[in-house]
């Protein structure tokens, strides 16, 4: 019997994207290795969904956002009311370690210490992660096969074009890890940046395709397509098509949930297409519930993989798993990344190979949205892109070639 552990990172605000991929190979090496014993490490939101997945999990220290005191946000809250899940820009990975407040004292030494424990109790042969930080060092410590879900996103190379300065790496974001590895003996790190895809990393899973991805493709990267998992929502969808379908999902970013309900009920509420619009994540949607404004549809939570097998456009925010999916689907799509390396990046990727354009926020409107729409359904625009993609994707093998890469491992092989 192997052990293999999950973990989705502690993190301060939710981590959808990631814990999705975690649970769509967990339910793989589930289906193909059955007396494989799964265990989560993962907290908030991210355990919740775990927790749906009839996963067992465990959870750990959960540093305050930005390394503050959560007296600071309390009194946040009270000056400036409840959050309406809009982000500032985000520039790197460094801005995200920086907002999540992975690099704190605290944070480091408290984690490794609970990692040691987990170790010694749960003895895994193999490790999942994407956005734990301290989960490198402890497996090349105890050279345990360790696998990441991270794309180029993740390498200390990659600079976002959105933003023209290219910071250097901040020292202070890894000088409480580096005193950790020299307690260790372990080597240091010169960015934080490090700790994503090559410290203490076996293989690398890659959730896209070469052509979305500015990777090597060699023995230790290995491009597996979409990895989602069946039905993530748990919620049944049954529609009877009788026109277009819009398919929108636009996540926390910069276009607050106020302006997307204003701009989509303007745009659709009259028209010739059915819009769905699911608000997973989004403290405003989840808040007002399922409700209706003419042919626009807002839901809490939709089973994405049901409604793109329906829809004949998508609106979206640029995740990677949403933007494979749409391509996979063969669904053409208006991509809004905002001002968001990540998904700037995919958008770019997704608009460079013909299968989504990417545009700015403030072409989020009425107008622009029913004319781009208009035109994809009237001209079939990306179609013979989306089929090329789409049959890429698929022959890839995602969560299933994902497992097999995981179950094969032998635990004699060391991390790097």
């Amino acid at each position: 019997m192997k052990r293999v552990l999950f973990s989705v990172g502690i993190n301060a605000v939710e981590a959808l994207g990631t814990v999705t991929r975690m649970i769509a190979i967990a339910d793989e090496v589930r289906r193909v290795a059955p007396d494989t014993e799964i265990l989560f490490r993962a907290a908030g939101s991210e355990a919740d969904h775990v927790a749906k997945h009839r996963y067992a999990f465990i959870t750990g220290y959960k540093p305050p956002l930005f390394g503050l005191p959560g007296w600071f946000w309390r009194l946040m809250d009270i000056i400036q009311g409840e959050w309406d899940g809009t982000v500032p820009p985000i520039k790197n990975l460094e801005s995200v370690i920086r907002m999540k407040g992975v690099f704190t004292e605290a944070y480091v030494n408290t984690s490794y210490m609970e990692w040691e424990e987990l170790i010694k109790s749960f003895k895994p042969d193999v490790i999942v992660s994407e956005f734990d930080l301290i989960v490198p060092v402890a497996a090349r410590k105890h050279g345990i096969p360790l696998f990441s879900t991270f794309s180029f996103v993740g390498d200390p190379s990659f600079h976002s074009e959105l933003f023209h300065d290219k910071p250097l790496p901040d020292k202070r974001l890894h000088q409480n890890y580096n005193r950790l590895l020299r307690r260790l003996n372990l080597p240091e790190v010169w960015s934080i940046l490090e700790l994503f895809g090559g410290y203490g990393y076996a293989e690398r899973l890659i959730p896209s395709i070469p052509a979305m991805e500015d990777i090597p493709k060699n023995d230790r990267n290995h491009f597996v397509g979409s990895i989602v998992p069946e039905r993530f929502s748990g919620q049944p969808w049954v529609w009877e098509k009788k026109r277009p379908l819009i398919y929108v999902y636009l996540s926390i970013g910069q276009i607050t949930a106020q302006l997307a309900e204003k701009v989509l009920g303007g745009a659709f509420a009259e028209s010739d297409f059915d819009v769905f619009l699911s608000g997973a994540g989004h403290p405003y949607f989840e808040k007002k519930g399922e409700y209706q404004i003419g042919n626009v549809h807002f839901l809490r939570y939709l089973p994405s993989d049901e409604v793109l097998r329906q829809a004949d456009i998508a609106i979206h925010h640029g995740g990677q798993n949403t933007t494979l999916q749409c391509i996979e689907s063969r669904v053409p799509a208006l991509i809004f990344p905002g001002q968001h390396f990540e998904r700037h990046y995919n958008a770019k990727k997704a608009a460079g190979i013909g299968c989504a354009y990417n545009l700015r926020n403030d072409e989020f409107t009425a107008e622009k949205l029913r004319f781009y729409c208009d035109e994809l359904v009237e001209k079939r625009s990306f179609r013979a892109n989306l089929e090329k993609y789409s049959r890429e994707i698929r022959e890839l093998g995602g969560k299933r070639k994902a497992a097999e890469i995981v179950l094969q491992v032998d635990r004699s092989q060391r991390s790097h």
